[in-house]
């Protein structure tokens, strides 16, 4: 009888422990690692000015954030401490989700919304999403996962539109001028002034 017990417990224990082995891959900080140098090098190859790179790296992160606060505690949401931030989106209680690697998704389709050319990061995400699969995450936390990351998704990039950046690409050029201290090109490039608006850009 004691055998009987003995085994029954091993055997559900190994059953707990198949279950949850996903976490280990969505729990690894690499993965997230990863995911950043990804945009990183979309950043590199396509030479984005460092504050146009800033503003990607920004949304992103925030948007993985989001996600982390609304899965751990001991984090708080960053609404209202950053001056404009909306309220964001709440997981549907009793719809269990995998809030780290949501935070991974988020992240990269934010990543790849803020980027081009279009779709850049895109087969990163269904790679990783495949990963979570052989894994063994479960269908219904995945697709839970991938829900609350889309819904962080939209309202970042809904908030980020109000940021003026788009409307600052069609504003005039940095006009040159012999005034005492303002800036002038310079040798050997003599290249023209980069994002010469970018101060009404919201903070």
């Amino acid at each position: 009888m004691k055998l009987l017990i003995a085994m029954a417990a091993g055997v559900l224990l190994v059953s707990c422990h198949a279950k949850d082995s996903y976490k280990k891959f969505t729990g690894n900080p690499l993965l997230y690692t990863k995911t950043v140098k990804r945009l990183n090098d979309i950043v590199l190859e396509n030479n984005f000015p460092p504050m146009i790179a800033s503003r990607n790296y920004v949304y992103a992160s925030i948007a993985a954030y989001e996600c982390v606060a609304a899965g751990d505690s001991s984090y708080v949401s960053l609404s209202g401490q950053i001056r404009h931030m909306p309220l964001m989106p709440k997981p549907i209680p009793g719809k269990p989700f995998d809030y780290r690697f949501a935070a991974v998704l988020a992240f990269t389709k934010v990543g790849n919304a803020v980027t081009f050319p279009e779709g850049s990061m895109m087969g990163y995400y269904d790679d990783v999403v495949k990963q979570a699969e052989e894994e063994g995450m479960p269908d219904d936390v995945l697709e839970n996962t991938k829900a609350f990351s889309d819904t962080i998704f939209a309202a970042i990039m809904k908030w980020s539109k109000k940021d003026n950046y788009l409307q600052t690409r069609s504003s005039s050029k940095y006009t040159v001028t012999n005034v005492d201290g303002r800036w002038v090109p310079t040798p050997p490039s003599y290249s023209s002034a980069m994002e010469p608006h970018w101060m009404e850009i919201r903070t």
